[in-house]
């Protein structure tokens, strides 16, 4: 509601058998980096690093985006109460350590079309994640430790969702890719080879797959046309 107090959230890790939660410590961790050697990337003023660094930024929200299938790290994501900056972390299952994956800053504000687009890719200890940092929302990957950072996917075209079926063996995407007043299905591997472009025509398609992978549920709209299912 306009004009109410904004809170905060925070995150531990509760052992099954123990009464203790080791709490994160991402504000202290924000700042660390922001004044060490980690990049900052995006569309931003020097300024906006330095207030991290000297911690005039406060982070508003903490979320979990899951364990690797192994369940030694998971997945963390961060903003700031000024919606400038978001981090992407992994934590450590065994002693709660943070380790940076990326920290995005902007001038005016962090969004996009594919913020909830984080997860893990199975079987490995490589994450992925959607981020704006040249200025269009693309898909990245990156291992647990911070290592290997590859943009998957690049150009003046956004990506709207990613969703991997239960084959596991593909990413499918939802992008605007060729036109901002179409969007498209297609499927990519998970080194971002192989775009290949699913549905055909004009407009908006928003599509499912089957369990088997073998057929797609679609929701399809036009300029002219309300939302219709095939």
């Amino acid at each position: 509601k306009v004009g109410d107090g904004v809170g905060t959230t925070r995150l531990g890790i509760h052992r099954v058998g123990s009464d203790a939660i080791t709490w994160l410590d991402v504000q202290e961790r924000v700042q660390a980096w922001a004044g060490g050697e980690h990049e900052t990337v995006g569309v931003f003023y020097p300024e906006q690093r330095e207030a991290v660094a000297a911690g005039e930024v406060e982070v508003q929200s903490v979320q979990f985006r899951g364990w690797n299938d192994a369940g030694t790290r998971g997945l963390v994501v961060a903003n700031s109460f000024d919606n400038k900056h978001r981090w992407w972390m992994t934590v450590e299952a065994a002693t709660g350590d943070l380790t940076l994956l990326m920290h995005l800053a902007d001038s005016a504000w962090v969004a996009g079309p594919c913020q909830q687009c984080t997860g893990w890719l199975p079987g490995q200890d490589r994450a992925y994640f959607a981020s704006e940092a040249t200025r269009f929302a693309h898909l990245y990957s990156v291992n647990g430790d911070g290592t290997d950072l590859r943009q998957l996917t690049s150009g003046e075209w956004e990506v709207h969702s990613v969703s991997i079926p239960e084959q596991n063996d593909r990413f499918i995407l939802r992008t605007n890719e060729g036109t901002p007043f179409e969007q498209h299905m297609y499927s990519m591997n998970f080194d971002g080879s192989n775009r290949t472009r699913l549905t055909s025509g004009t407009g908006h398609f928003n599509g499912t797959l089957s369990p088997d992978g073998r057929r797609m549920a679609i929701i399809h709209s036009t300029q002219t046309r309300p939302e219709e299912l095939f």
